[in-house]
């Protein structure tokens, strides 16, 4: 059941006679009653009633504001104002600007607006109040000062007659005949979707710079109003701003315009309606065929970077342009995973390739650098992925690997390297009073240089720390880490057992999405002898084989990351537990830059002190896997102990799937 509101409105609170039935009767009773049995007869819920004695046009009436504050009021609840029932467009507003502007106002709150006898749009003549020529008398000879305007939107308007130098030259003798003088001649070749165009700007500051001045500009001259515009709303308030400023549109063709007469507000509304309903027309034929062609495999729209735009035949198409090269190098080093996309954006700009920070990762992900292009949903079609006509700038693989690095799926860690060889762990301590990360410095003796970390907060009295009791106590952090990795390399084969399944489900994996390649190639196949047949129309065999490509193009994406990941935990056992064996060691042994690179590997937050002692670190993930299935191995004695407690270690908490390292 709808919600609604019923509006009653009269200009005046006197009694008028009934056209039919030739009594007496009281406008606002008699809107009531039509009203009530209108919901009455569609069984509408009448929330409240507003009537107003009130001039219709303009809508700052006080009924009509609250009307609209209680719409505001109720709306997004359960009990919002649904519509807002009136008994003509008339009662509604006279003015067909303010009229349109409350109606979208009113859309925007989720209520429309319903009458009892007719349509909105009814009868909607809106009476004109033209402005009085500003120093009329001061004009010699009562001679027009006007502005010639003409404008086109693209080439091929020129081969249908409407080309500048036409529009020019008639409007120029229409001038010469009426008597008008000439101000200044503008020329065009924007759209006329709206007025933010830069040579009507100059005409509006023109008409505004001249305004109440004996020479001010009386009429602007166009050949017909859709070189004027194609919006009819914004056609229309334009012609108000320009009347306010004492200046007129004077078109050479369709219908004249009498300013005195208010019915021909209604030719002039739909001299405007007509270009806008033209303009919508081309606008959807374009579209239709833009998508028609790009399910063919051509391109339409701007060129990428690194690819211009080429005809073959009658189909729409890209070639490589002079950038091609750096585009492909920027796709390598993304892939690489050595660089940050800004790293390769900055490196874009300084081969002159200007870029912003978001227009990079669209280049990235632009599947039209793999050859492909994207197609959009249009109408009930989905969202496909075709073969285009193009080159492929970049291999399949190559921009899968850079969107995967780009996406954080596949990372290569690069550490900052500027440590001093002295203070190995600046970076890797704060100070939580301060919450500021602690710095290092040496302080001179009367014999001896002394090595401090301390906090960089000014002003203030903070602990610091010799270096060297520092450094003794994270190597002794490290020294139970070696032992741990020592301890779990002697349980090797248990571990192998215990995990060897992770590495047989991915290698089950492999298999399914090959055997799903294989199976859509031969259901490639078959379509293509299909259609060589003659068994297979046209339509229906490039359907079928966009969705067999676009399924193929996914499976063999998913197939390359399963073969690029090895078993998480055979990594662990094979790579990264050996390097912990001896790390003590080898943490002596290299410089301060090396040294803090393998603190950042080990530590996964920083470290602070508590009573001039380290506080238990948080180790990474690697690290908390070893010292747990270190005490495993320490405190079981059973093998199949060991097994369950080793698999409850090393398996992530429940919730997450799949339950892999």
């Amino acid at each position: 059941m709808k919600n609604v509101i019923t509006y009653s409105r009269s200009a005046t609170d006197e009694k008028v006679i009934n056209e039919r039935t030739g009594l007496y009767i009281d406008p606002l009773e008699y809107q009531n009653e039509s009203l009530n049995e209108y919901c009455s007869y569609f069984n509408y819920s009448v929330v409240e009633h507003f009537q107003e004695v009130y001039r219709g046009d303009t809508f700052n009436r006080p009924e009509w504001n609250k009307l609209k504050k209680l719409i505001i009021e109720r709306q997004g609840k359960s009990n919002a104002i649904d519509s807002i029932i009136i008994i003509r467009p008339d009662r509604f507003c006279r003015n067909m600007i303010l009229s349109f502007n409350e109606l979208k106002e009113l859309s925007n709150l989720g209520c429309e607006v319903e009458c009892v006898e007719g349509y909105i749009y009814d009868n909607q003549i809106r009476r004109l109040n033209i402005l009085n020529r500003l120093n009329e008398k001061n004009k010699i000879n009562n001679m027009k000062n006007v502005i010639i305007y003409s404008r086109v939107s693209t080439d091929e308007q020129a081969n249908q007659g409407y080309s500048i130098e036409y529009q020019e030259e008639v409007l120029t003798r229409h001038c010469n005949l009426n008597g008008y003088n000439i101000v200044a001649k503008f020329q065009c070749d924007k759209s006329g979707k709206d007025f933010n165009r830069p040579q009507w700007k100059k005409i509006k500051s023109l008409v505004q710079e001249r305004r109440k001045k004996a020479d001010s500009i009386d009429l602007i001259i166009i050949l017909r109003p859709d070189r004027f515009a194609r919006h009819l709303v914004l056609a229309l308030l334009e012609i108000e701003n320009l009347l306010k400023m004492g200046c007129e549109v004077e078109f050479l063709e369709g219908e004249k315009m009498d300013p005195s007469n208010p019915d021909s507000f209604l030719v002039q509304a739909i001299g405007f309606a007509l270009p806008e309903i033209e303009n919508r027309k081309i606008s959807k034929r374009s579209k239709e065929g833009s998508h028609k062609a790009r399910l063919n495999g051509c391109f339409t729209g701007t060129a990428p970077r690194g690819y211009k735009c080429v005809r073959v035949g009658k189909d729409a198409t890209l070639e490589f342009s002079k950038d091609a090269d750096l585009i492909r190098e920027a796709f390598e080093k993304m892939a690489s995973g050595l660089y940050t996309a800004d790293e390769v954006r900055r490196w874009l700009n300084g081969q002159g390739m200007k870029l912003s920070k978001n227009q990079f990762p669209n280049i990235i992900r632009n599947l039209t650098y793999s050859g492909k292009i994207l197609v959009r949903p249009f109408g009930n079609q989905p969202e496909q992925i075709v073969q285009g006509l193009h080159p492929a700038l970049v291999s399949e693989e190559l921009f899968a690997k850079a969107n995967d690095v780009l996406n954080g799926r596949k990372r290569n860690m690069d550490f900052k390297s500027d440590k001093l060889n002295l203070y190995p762990l600046k970076g890797h301590l704060y100070c939580p009073t301060h919450r500021r990360t602690l710095s290092a410095y040496a302080c001179t003796g009367r014999s001896n240089k002394y090595h401090y970390y301390l906090c960089t907060k000014p002003h203030v009295k903070c602990d610091r720390y010799p270096v060297e009791e520092v450094h003794n106590q994270i190597e002794r952090i490290l020294s139970n880490i070696q032992f741990s990795a020592q301890l779990m390399s002697s349980y090797r084969t248990t571990l192998e057992g215990l995990f060897e399944s992770d590495d047989l489900n991915r290698k089950k994996s492999i298999q399914k999405s090959l055997d799903e390649i294989e199976k859509l190639n031969k259901r490639r196949l078959f379509v293509e002898e299909q259609y060589m047949d003659g068994e297979l129309p046209a339509q229906e065999y490039q359907d079928l084989k966009n969705n067999i490509n676009t399924r193929l193009f996914n499976e063999k994406n998913n197939l390359q990351q399963l073969q690029e990941v090895l078993s998480p935990f055979r990594e662990y056992l094979d790579k990264q537990v050996p390097m912990l064996e001896d790390l003590v060691g080898f943490y002596k042994s290299v410089d301060g830059k090396t040294k803090n690179k393998i603190l950042g590997c080990i530590f996964s937050e920083k470290l602070y002190f508590e009573e001039k002692k380290v506080a238990t670190p948080k180790f990474t993930t690697p690290i908390e896997l070893l010292l747990n299935a270190s005490k495993v191995l320490q405190n079981c004695k059973n093998k199949k102990e060991v097994k369950n407690d080793l698999f409850s270690q090393f398996a992530p908490p429940l919730g997450l799937e799949p339950r892999t390292l």
